[in-house]
């Protein structure tokens, strides 16, 4: 359902939006059978001038993301993107933390440059209104992932699905599927056990690339 192939035709209007986006799409077309017309809406054009980079951290509070060595080698690229002023993007995907100020978000302490956004359901660019349209205006045209991927639940909602995807795997395909390029920080993604993740191959066949963090420098 994921993939390359699948992208979304959006035409959009520019002007301000309650989430504060500058794009907000017209109109929008799927191929039959994509994940667009599945039921995630693609909120963003199919072009995109320049070429910039956003780096996309899922679920990073304390609970989520409890592995030192994960935390030092993606802290590194945190610092070399804030010191860059580099677009800089928090997420957080758990019920628990909708009331958690924004800098406790995170083991990395967003402060008011960094953008920090919630979403109530593992896919972020389906969860959040407008992030593809977003980041697409301010001509992003590739996205660096790393973060807690988290399991998602079974069918019954009983127990997680052992070894399932969850945040950072829907999100990285969602932005293949809204037209990204994607970077899949490898030794920055972490399981619920924080262990790091071992769908790098799957994710790479989807069209993601899948880099060491220290072997991935950020385009501003």
């Amino acid at each position: 359902m994921f993939g390359r192939n699948s992208k979304t035709c959006c035409s959009y209007a520019v002007g301000p939006t309650a989430g504060g986006w500058l794009a907000r799409p017209a109109a929008c077309s799927a191929p039959a059978g994509s994940a667009v017309a599945s039921g995630l809406e693609c909120r963003g054009p199919t072009w995109h001038d320049g070429g910039m980079d956003a780096l996309l951290l899922i679920d990073t509070d304390d609970a989520s993301y409890p592995s030192d060595d994960a935390m030092e080698t993606l802290g590194d690229i945190v610092t070399r993107t804030r010191a860059v002023g580099g677009v800089l993007i928090f997420v957080s995907t758990k019920d628990e933390l909708v009331d958690t100020p924004d800098e406790e978000l995170s083991i990395f302490v967003p402060d008011e440059e960094d953008l920090v956004l919630r979403s109530e359901i593992p896919d972020v660019f389906e969860g959040i209104d407008d992030l593809a349209a977003g980041l697409h205006d301010l001509s992003v045209d590739r996205v660096i992932i790393a973060g807690a991927d988290a399991t998602t639940a079974a069918a019954d909602d009983s127990a997680p699905s052992v070894g399932a995807p969850g945040a950072v795997y829907a999100s990285a395909m969602a932005a293949l599927v809204c037209n990204f390029d994607v970077i899949i920080l490898a030794d920055s993604t972490t399981d619920p056990d924080g262990e790091l993740v071992t769908w790098g191959d799957v994710a790479a066949n989807a069209g993601a690339m899948v880099k060491k963090t220290a072997d991935t420098w950020l385009r501003m």
